[in-house]
C-alpha cells in the first residue's frame, strides 16, 4: 500500500503521526508527540553505530540550544534496540542536551521510517558517493563501533510547526548525504519569524 505524501507546506500526515517509537526504558510513544507542545525538529539517523551517525549528530549537537532558544523540539530516531540509546547518549555526550528536551527514539520496525518516505538500499551505502563521505568521515576521527540497526536504511530531517505542517524536510540519498545545521537552525529561525509576523498581524475590517 503506498505510503501517505509528507511534504513541505503540507500538513503531517496521521499515519506518521501515529507510529510508535521506544525510548531509552522500551516504552512507546506516537511519534507525533514530538510535536505536540510545538514546534518540533525530528531527525531520522541511520543506525546508533555508523559513521554517518556519528558525522550527523556531531554536525548538529552543537545547535540544539539555538534551536531551544527559537522553541523548537529537538528528536533523534534510530532504528535499533532501545538498548542501544544508553551507549548512543554516553558516546557523543548527549546527556546535557536531554535537559534542553531533546528526545531519543527508536523504531526497530523501520515502519516510522517508510512512513516518512525515507530512502533504503544497500546501493545508497556501498555507492562510490556514499564510500567517499565515509571515508572523509573516517578521516575527520568518525568511527563505526558496532552495528545497532539496519545497515541499509537511510536517515532525514523533518521540521514541523505549531500546527502541525512540514516546513523543512530532507530525506538522506545515501550514507553521509544528511541537512546540514546552519539549513536546520534557518528553518527554524524562519519559522519562527513567521510565527511572529503571525501573531502581530491586524486584521482591518
Amino acid at each position: 500500500m503506498p505510503q501517505p505524501a509528507v511534504a513541505t507546506g503540507q500538513s503531517v500526515p496521521t499515519e506518521l503521526a501515529e507510529c510508535v517509537v521506544l525510548d531509552v526504558n522500551g516504552a512507546s510513544h506516537p511519534l507525533g508527540e514530538a510535536w505536540s507542545d510545538g514546534p518540533a525538529l525530528v531527525v531520522f539517523i541511520r543506525h546508533f553505530e555508523c559513521v554517518a551517525c556519528s558525522m550527523n549528530v556531531t554536525n548538529l549537537a552543537p545547535r540544539i540550544g539555538e534551536l531551544a532558544e527559537l522553541g523548537v523540539s529537538p528528536t533523534l530516531v534510530g532504528c535499533g534496540p532501545h538498548t542501544a540509546i544508553d551507549r548512543f547518549l554516553e558516546k557523543f555526550s548527549l546527556q546535557p542536551y536531554t535537559q534542553q528536551g531533546l528526545r531519543v527514539w527508536t523504531d526497530p520496525t523501520l515502519k516510522t521510517h517508510r512512513t516518512a518516505g525515507l530512502h533504503r538500499g544497500l546501493l545508497r551505502v556501498i555507492g562510490l558517493r556514499a564510500l567517499g563521505n565515509m571515508l572523509r568521515g573516517l578521516a575527520s576521527g568518525h568511527s563505526q563501533t558496532g552495528h545497532a540497526g539496519d545497515g541499509a536504511q537511510q536517515g532525514g530531517a523533518l521540521m514541523v510547526d505549531a500546527e502541525g505542517v512540514v516546513t523543512f524536510l530532507h530525506r538522506s540519498e545515501r550514507l553521509g548525504d544528511f541537512a546540514r545545521a546552519v539549513d536546520v537552525v534557518e528553518a527554524a529561525l524562519a519559522m519562527r519569524l513567521a510565527s511572529v509576523e503571525q501573531a502581530n498581524t491586524i486584521v482591518v475590517i
